[in-house]
């Protein structure tokens, strides 16, 4: 159901999904939503485009058993490795949470 849905991405073009170290806010927001086109779509059409350096989504990280945002000043790919949980996982159990940020929803 969620992936029929466009909301899991397990692949991007055929291949294993990858982003940068180096990455920024920006960058990390082009890439989220060439992985999920019509969920920005739905997000830009029901709470109008974010303002420059804001962004309709915010980084989660699993702590224990719930979902925190990671909250940092700037952005980097660096918080993805982060985000994406602990290193002694195998790289294909590896999950990145995002959630969608507005104060009208």
């Amino acid at each position: 159901m969620w992936r029929q849905r466009g909301l899991v991405v397990e692949k991007e073009h055929g291949k294993d999904i990858q982003f940068s170290l180096d990455w920024d806010a920006g960058d990390i927001d082009r890439w989220l939503h060439g992985l999920f086109p019509k969920v920005f779509q739905w997000l830009d059409a029901y709470l109008g485009s974010p303002t420059e350096g804001s962004f309709h989504w915010v980084l989660l990280q699993k702590e224990q058993h719930k979902l925190i945002v990671l909250e940092r000043p700037e952005m980097s790919g660096k918080d993805l490795i982060l985000a994406q949980g602990p290193a002694g996982r195998k790289y294909l159990e590896y999950t990145i949470h995002i959630s969608e940020y507005s104060t009208k929803l």
